[in-house]
């Protein structure tokens, strides 16, 4: 039973919408009946965790169908109708969530000619748009789109003025979607690109070739200025990701978000500060010296979101696995334990089943390694599931630090030449990772040498091509430490 799809929707509810539920079984219009009604109440008392060993099937039937021989069918088919319905509540309950409806309905008003209900009905959802956060840009499709029927209303009345006004609005509600939805792909691009080898065409990057943004930029927010922020967060992580070096543009970013996180709605909020993570993320990897630690900055994001209750996805019942693991590495990175034990402690009983334990080891690996405890991260590095290519480089990385400071200097050597064969090979992983990791390799290959040779001479080449390296890479920072020991 419980592997049944209804059975996993079932799961995701909500104590309310389990409540709703009750209703909505009985009701034949959206699908229901008094037997889908009957078999919801059989097995509503196991909700929300739905155990196998709780629902018997052959218990179910002799409650719904006592003195008659068992059925598998018959307990298929209700469940199989019992997800129709499932599938109707959830339309419901998502249109409900927004204006669309009342779009809806007052296109229905106008195509009838109730021309007074038609104004009245629009006049009230213009006013609840005007009343939301333009940083919620799926609100600019809804505008766009309700621009439609008030167009032809317009026409009805013969205000040629009114038409053309009206008209304007709806190019101007989706010239600016369009804006927004696009530097959002090219920063999306940038930071698959620090990864992945993605090679597939791109129109967003296609695009910003083709047009001179800064006067876009420019000329939006001079006509379009309710979208100012809107636009303006955009442009800035874009440019952020686009010139790491230019540090104004993330803090920019950053600025615009806190200074309008308590109006901007739950799920761009979740967005917007993963974008400013991701961020962070990517100039920690850079190991930039001359930039701040961007770590700190991520903390202070997440800190952020947990006030603001977004850890957990707004619209799921979960954190997502890279979100709890950017977390753990945020507050490893800047030696804060008790905030990542902390946040282990309140959000893994919010991961998914099957992800839970990996990332709780997971988040203990990260603790003892950058604390220094590293023959308890090598005990559970060895036990880690390597998710994706970049996990696998990462923790390799990890190990050869690892394997230097516990002076396990042979299984270093023969992780070195792994590596190296690895990267090579991989074809996925963008030239990015790929150079990082060759430099990397480079000068722990040459800390080896002179740690095991203890020859003057090794000792000075590694140390003057260090700090000849203009280029920045992972753990450039360690190395530089390391070689400073000699």
């Amino acid at each position: 039973m419980e592997s049944f799809s209804v059975i996993q929707i079932l799961k995701t509810f909500t104590k309310e919408e389990v409540k709703e539920f009750d209703k909505f079984t009985g009701n034949s219009y959206f699908g229901g009946s008094e037997y889908i009604a009957k078999f919801w109440r059989a097995i509503r008392p196991f909700y929300p965790e739905f155990k196998r060993d709780d629902i018997q099937k052959e218990k179910l039937f002799k409650e719904l169908y006592p003195g008659k021989a068992f059925n598998d069918a018959t307990i298929r088919k209700l469940s199989s109708e019992l997800l129709k319905v499932c599938e109707e509540f959830i339309k419901v309950v998502e249109l409900k969530k927004t204006k669309i409806g009342e779009r809806f309905l007052a296109r229905r008003f106008r195509n009838s000619q109730l021309l007074k209900q038609y104004e009245s009905k629009w006049n009230e959802i213009v006013e609840y748009y005007e009343g939301e956060s333009n940083f919620d840009f799926i609100n600019l499709i809804e505008r766009h789109l309700l621009q439609i029927p008030q167009i032809q209303f317009k026409a009805d009345k013969k205000d040629i003025n009114g038409i053309f006004s009206e008209r304007m609005k709806y190019y101007e509600y989706i010239l600016v979607y369009n804006l927004v939805i696009l530097m959002q792909e090219k920063t999306r691009r940038y930071i698959s690109n620090e990864v992945y080898d993605v090679k597939k065409k791109n129109i967003a990057e296609e695009f910003f070739t083709m047009v001179d943004i800064e006067l876009f930029i420019e000329k939006y927010t001079k006509e379009y200025s309710e979208f100012n922020d809107l636009i303006l967060f955009n442009y800035h992580i874009m440019m952020a990701f686009g010139a790491p070096e230019s540090i104004e543009h993330f803090y920019s970013a950053k600025k615009i978000i806190f200074r309008n996180s308590s109006i901007i709605p739950p799920k761009p909020l979740f967005l917007y500060c993963t974008m400013l993570i991701n961020y962070c993320l990517k100039m920690k990897g850079m190991n930039m010296k001359s930039i701040p630690e961007y770590y700190n900055e991520a903390v202070e994001v997440f800190s952020m979101m947990q006030k603001k209750n977004i850890i957990i996805e707004p619209g799921t019942n979960f954190i997502s696995p890279s979100l709890f693991t950017v977390a753990m590495l945020a507050y490893c990175t800047v030696k804060d334990f008790k905030g990542a034990e902390r946040f282990v402690k309140k959000f893994s009983s919010s991961l998914t089943a099957d992800s839970r334990e990996a990332l709780e080891k997971q988040a203990k690996y990260y603790i003892y390694f950058y604390s220094g405890e590293f023959e308890k991260a090598l005990d559970i590095l060895i036990k880690l599931e390597q998710v994706n290519y970049f996990d696998r480089i990462n923790y390799r990385r990890e190990k050869l630090i690892i394997f230097y400071e516990l002076k396990m200097y042979e299984q270093m050597s023969s992780l070195i030449h792994s590596l190296q064969q690895f990267v090579a090979e991989n074809k996925m992983l963008s030239p990015n990772v790929k150079n990082n990791t060759k430099l990397f390799l480079k000068f722990s290959k040459m800390l080896l040498k002179a740690v095991e040779s203890r020859k003057t001479k090794d000792i000075e080449e590694l140390t003057f091509s260090l700090s000849k390296e203009k280029k920045y890479f992972e753990h450039k920072s360690w190395l530089e430490e390391k070689v400073s020991e000699l």
